[in-house]
């Protein structure tokens, strides 16, 4: 499997933290309801498979990262439809990740090493990323891009989600977000290149867009 690699683990410095949990009182059930009506003709069938949620369980997600406002949710969720449909991103696991990524996954885990080191004490998939290391100008001048870098991204993270739907099924509850350690060793302004900013951000813009509510917790 391309993303659960194994690999040493150390624990790095804790520069920061955050823990991102939903309000106390999330949206209401009414709420869920409607935005389900609006997004009739949407297929979301097709996209909960992967996670293992329930439409119902999808639409409170997109309601907290909307605030509950039932339209703006409505937006936001029609919109990821689009573009996993535009993008055919239920096929991407069928894919090389040498197609995806347009480099080999030697040249990826020497210039961006990412995997899975297990589960955290909640039952969350644990994520580390050595960002230190993470040298976008050499995977793009060895073959890739930041575009092709970035549906890289999408194909972990829909791995990840796919943890989230076997660790849900096997604790026998619902487990819908992950524990992200940053390693941020051997990072220097020699990494900080255009390129590697247009990765950072675009990361961040489909984070924010296509896998919300998804960041239980930072570790850097």
């Amino acid at each position: 499997d391309n993303l659960l690699e194994t690999a040493p683990y150390s624990p790095p410095l804790c520069l920061y933290t955050s823990t991102m949990s939903p309000a106390a009182a999330g949206p209401s059930h009414e709420a869920a309801e409607q935005l389900l009506q609006r997004c009739k003709g949407l297929d979301l069938a097709r996209w909960t498979a992967a996670s293992g949620e329930s439409e119902q369980e999808m639409a409170h997600r997109f309601l907290r990262a909307r605030k509950g406002n039932v339209e703006a949710a409505f937006g936001m969720l029609s919109n990821d439809v689009t573009w996993r449909v535009d993008n055919e991103i239920d096929k991407l696991a069928q894919k090389p990740v040498s197609e995806i990524a347009g480099v080999d996954e030697e040249t990826l885990w020497n210039y961006f090493p990412a995997w899975h080191q297990g589960f955290d004490k909640q039952g969350r998939p644990v994520l580390y990323s050595a960002y230190g290391n993470c040298e976008v100008d050499t995977l793009c001048a060895k073959g890739s891009s930041v575009e092709k870098l970035l549906m890289y991204h999408v194909f972990q993270q829909e791995q990840c989600v796919g943890l989230l739907a076997s660790q849900s099924e096997l604790l026998n509850r619902r487990i819908e977000t992950f524990f992200f350690v940053v390693d941020a060793k051997g990072w220097g302004l020699r990494l900080w290149t255009r390129k590697a900013m247009a990765f950072i951000k675009g990361m961040a813009d489909i984070d924010g867009a296509h896998y919300p509510e998804r960041l239980g917790q930072m570790y850097v």
